[in-house]
This record gives C-alpha cells, structure tokens and sequence, in this order.
C-alpha cells in the first residue's frame, strides 16, 4: 500500500463532516440555495413546498457543466482521492457548497435541472450516489429547477427560517405564490447605505441595544447585538469582505 493511500483523508467522510459541520441542519438548505442563486446572479426565485421538500426554480444558471460535473466527482467513490477532494476544494472556493449539502446529506434527494441554450443538465443525487446527464439544446431563457427533499428536513423549521433569511435578498423571491416580507419586522425608519458596507439602517420599536443582521450575498447568516448603544436594527452585507462560504462564526469576526 502507497504512503499516500495511508494518509489520505476519507473523502466520504469528509464530506458528512462538511454537511453537519457548516449547517445546523436540513431545514438550513433552502435558503442556502436561495443564497447560490443571488450570488450567481439569477434574476427571480420561486419556492414551493412539496412531498418531503421544495421545489426551488430560478430564472438564471446556478451552475455551468464542469461545477455539476465537480458534485459528481466529489460522490464518486472510484474516483481517486485527490481528484475528489481537489473537486471539493474547487467547489467551496466558488460558493457552491450548497450543492454539496443538497445531494450529501443523510436522507436527502436532489433533482436539479439546469437549461440553457447549449442544452439542458439534470444532476440526480440519492442514496450518496449523483448522476448527470445532458439532454438536447432548448429553447427560452436560462432556468434552474432544484428539487430538494430530505428525511428529517422540518419543514416547518424550513419555511419559517425561508421567510426570515430572505427579508434582504436583493431579488424578487416568491415563496407559495407570494412575495417574502422585506425589512425588519419592527421597522419604523430606515434608510440604505452604501459605505462603509452595504445594507440597511432602521429605528426599532423595541430592544435596548443594536441589533445586526449578517448577510452573505443578501441572505441572513447571523445576527449579533451591539451593546453601549441606542436601539436600532442594521442588515448588513458582509460577502465583498469575505472569503466564499464564510460560516457565521467567520462574518462575526470581521465585524
């Protein structure tokens, strides 16, 4: 046996440390991928409930052939181990771990279909087991179609977390048909700024000290209070000054 086989990392292991390490939980997932679609730029989110999930469609690409192509390698266990954690690597250092949440942890299921005018690929992932295939070139705009189900997801959890992480999202989201609620719940004036980071200032009408909402890429990630200071409520994007997949820990220690 090669040294390298000895003290090479279990990639599958890994990957279950990622999934239960980065996120509290299953109920955690859509809303991360919400978080992936306003990165990549997509420009409106729709969200259902389903049997035992969401479906999640996005007018825009969450990620081209060679990124799906990466979630694959990363689940495939004849592949090398450094081919598949070099895969892991690529994908956290372009924001993608919400992928690799969707199709790694225990009990989940991902359809995820993404169309453009080269054709349309749908990454299938079951069981620790992720397949994709690519279909014929289609018509209309570019979409995404992420179908996400997990034993255990709480969805009660999911929807109300859903409702609360997305009041900041810069992008029309649509949750059941109707459009999230926007700004602090207890808002009474507020304003935006723009420096020194981006976000949003509002008077509350209640607290004793100031409260932060962290965003990353217009998603809430954390929320901190500021004692020694009169009430008052900011949401404040946090993604140009952080490394992609910062975890909430990491955003508090740039404040």
């Amino acid at each position: 046996m090669r040294a390298e086989d000895l003290l090479a990392i279990d990639v599958a292991a890994e990957v279950a440390t990622l999934c239960g390490a980065q996120i509290q939980g299953p109920w955690q997932v859509p809303a991360e991928i919400v978080r992936l679609a306003n990165a990549r730029g997509v420009a409106r989110v729709e969200i259902d409930r389903v049997r035992g999930g969401f479906s999640i469609r996005c007018d825009g690409v969450l990620a081209d052939d060679e990124e799906l192509n990466d979630v694959v390698r990363v689940f495939d266990a004849e592949a090398p181990r450094m081919r598949r954690q070099a895969a892991i690597a690529r994908i956290e250092a372009a924001g993608l771990s919400a992928l690799l949440w969707a199709a790694g942890l225990p009990g989940a299921r991902l359809r995820l279909v993404v169309r453009t005018a080269g054709g349309a690929s749908t990454l299938e992932a079951r069981g620790g087991r992720v397949t994709l295939r690519s279909d014929e070139p289609t018509t209309g705009p570019p979409s995404t179609l992420a179908i996400w189900r997990c034993i255990g997801l709480g969805a009660r959890r999911a929807m109300a977390w859903l409702r609360t992480a997305l009041r900041f999202v810069p992008i029309p989201v649509e949750i059941c048909d109707r459009p999230v609620e926007r700004g602090f719940p207890d808002g009474l004036y507020r304003m935006r700024i723009t420096d020194p980071l981006v976000g949003e200032i509002a008077l509350t009408a209640s607290g004793d000290a100031p409260t932060l909402w962290l965003l990353e890429h217009g998603v809430l990630s954390a929320r901190a209070v500021v004692p020694g200071f009169p009430a008052f409520s900011a949401a404040v994007e946090m993604s140009r000054g952080s490394p992609a997949g910062s975890n909430a820990d990491e955003l508090l220690s740039l404040i």
